[in-house]
């Protein structure tokens, strides 16, 4: 397949992800509950295909699939630092000089798709909780 995910079993992953979206999607149509157990089953092979698909993209000697996150990640950084520590100063000193004031940089986007991308959602909590971090 190309872009360096040659390695990578798509139809296996598709299949899991397929057969997941189906149990949760057949729970809500007939308003069946899925036990705990089964729903972190299905959680947790959705996290370990979305694994096995990052390793393949962090693998890949193709910049566009391999560098995709340092650049996202980059730029939230970057989009960090000036809404947090360049933009309040540039703002102090142009209303202290009365010159214009620099445009805001919306952090709470950035911080959401940082917080994404480092796995600081929920299911981390979950898997220190669990003791189950790397077990996946």
């Amino acid at each position: 397949m190309g872009f360096g995910l040659a390695n990578i079993d798509i139809g296996g992953i598709a299949s899991g992800i397929g057969t997941a979206v189906e149990k949760i999607g057949d729970a809500i149509r007939g308003h069946k509950v899925i036990d705990e157990v089964e729903l972190q089953k299905i959680l947790a092979s959705l996290t370990q295909a979305q694994t096995e698909i990052n390793k393949a993209e962090a693998q890949s000697s193709n910049m566009f699939v391999a560098g995709w996150r340092p650049f996202i990640g980059w730029i939230c950084g970057c989009g960090l630092i000036w809404g947090v520590f360049i933009h309040p100063i540039w703002v102090w000193l142009s209303r202290l000089f009365s010159i214009v004031e620099p445009p805001e940089v919306q952090t709470a986007a950035l911080i959401t798709i940082l917080l994404g991308m480092l796995g600081l959602g929920g299911l981390r909590t979950y898997e220190k909780k669990e003791d189950i971090q790397g077990k996946h």
